[in-house]
C-alpha cells in the first residue's frame, strides 16, 4: 500500500513562489545575456576616443624627474632654476603630470636610427604634452631633421630644436616653471597707446632708442611724415648721426626684394648688330675717266 501524505497550503504556496522566482531570474538573466549580444540589426557604437592617463608621481609636482639612462648628460649642467632629481621614469624627462620629453642628439640619431622609435613605443600614450628635444650637432642636417620631423610627427609629439646644451637646459627649465601659468602669460604684451606702438616699430632699427623716437615724434608729427621725410630733414634732428639717419632712410626706402630676380642673376647676351655692308659702286666708264682728271689733294 502506498500512503499518500497530505501536502499543507503553507508548503505548496512556497514551491510555487520558489518556482516562480527561479523563472523570473532565469528570465531576467537571459534578457541581460540578450542585450549584451552584439546585434546585427543594432546601429553602430560611436568610436572610441583615445585617452591619454596622466601619470603622477609624488616627486612630479617639486622637480624635473630624470631617467636613470641620461646620467652625464651635459644638459644636466645647465638646470640651475628648477630642481631635478633621477627616478625609475619612463620618459627622459618627467616635467609634470601631464608633460613628458624625450632627449636625441642628431649624431646619434644617424649612429642609432631605431632608438627614438623604441623609446615612443615604450612611453605609449601615457601623456598630454610629449615633447622630442632634439639637440642639432651636425652640420649636414637636412637629411636627419627630415626623419625625426615624421617620427615626432607620427607619435604626436612637438619637436623642439636647440644648438647647444645649454638651449636644451632653458627649455626644460621653462617648460617646468610655466607648467601651471595660463599661455598668456609668455605672449608679448603691446600697449595700446600710439607712442608705444611707434617705439615698438622704431626700435627695431638698429641704434634706434626711445629718446630718438621721442625726437622723431615731436619733429615731424606722424609716422607718415617720418617715412617720407629725406636724408636732409632727418640730419636736422637733435641726437640722430650720420650712421642713424643713413639707417632709418634705408630701411624705408630700400625696396624689400632685389631689383634683379634670382632667375636674372646672370645678364643676358644680346645679340649684336649685323655687320654693315660695304658699299659698292658701279664704275662706269665716265666716272672713272673723270676720277682720273681730277688732282689728287692728299700730299
Amino acid at each position: 500500500r502506498t500512503k499518500k501524505l497530505p501536502f499543507s497550503s503553507s508548503s505548496s504556496s512556497s514551491s510555487s513562489s520558489s518556482s516562480s522566482s527561479t523563472s523570473f531570474n532565469r528570465s531576467s538573466s537571459s534578457l541581460a545575456a540578450d542585450k549584451s549580444l552584439p546585434s546585427s540589426q543594432s546601429s553602430a557604437a560611436p568610436p572610441t576616443q583615445r585617452s591619454t592617463p596622466v601619470f603622477t608621481h609624488p616627486r612630479a609636482a617639486n622637480a624635473i624627474l630624470v631617467n636613470q639612462r641620461q646620467r652625464g648628460n651635459p644638459v644636466l649642467k645647465h638646470i640651475r632654476n628648477v630642481l631635478y632629481d633621477f627616478a625609475d621614469v619612463v620618459p627622459d624627462y618627467l616635467l609634470g603630470g601631464h608633460t613628458a620629453a624625450l632627449f636625441l642628439s642628431l649624431r646619434f640619431h644617424l649612429l642609432h636610427p631605431e632608438y627614438i622609435h623604441r623609446r615612443f613605443k615604450e612611453l605609449q600614450r601615457h601623456y598630454k604634452i610629449r615633447i622630442l628635444l632634439c639637440l642639432v650637432d651636425l652640420e649636414d642636417t637636412f637629411k636627419p631633421l627630415q626623419d625625426v620631423t615624421k617620427v615626432a610627427y607620427l607619435n604626436d609629439s612637438t619637436l623642439i630644436l636647440s644648438w647647444s646644451y645649454e638651449e636644451a637646459g632653458r627649455y626644460l627649465e621653462t617648460f617646468k616653471a610655466y607648467e601651471n601659468k595660463p599661455a598668456d602669460l609668455i605672449q608679448e604684451r603691446v600697449e595700446s597707446d600710439i607712442m608705444a606702438k611707434l617705439t615698438d616699430s622704431l626700435t627695431v632699427i638698429r641704434s634706434v632708442n626711445k629718446t630718438d623716437v621721442i625726437t622723431l615724434a615731436s619733429t615731424f608729427g606722424s609716422f607718415k611724415s617720418i617715412v617720407e621725410a629725406s636724408v636732409e630733414d632727418l640730419c636736422l634732428c637733435p641726437g640722430l648721426g650720420q650712421k642713424k639717419v643713413q639707417r632709418l632712410h634705408q630701411c624705408f626706402n630700400d625696396p624689400f626684394l632685389p631689383h634683379s630676380s634670382p632667375l636674372q642673376t646672370t645678364p643676358t647676351a644680346t645679340a649684336e648688330p649685323p655687320p654693315k655692308k660695304a658699299r659698292t659702286v658701279k664704275s662706269t666708264p665716265n666716272s672713272s675717266a673723270s676720277a682720273a682728271a681730277k688732282p689728287s689733294t692728299i700730299s
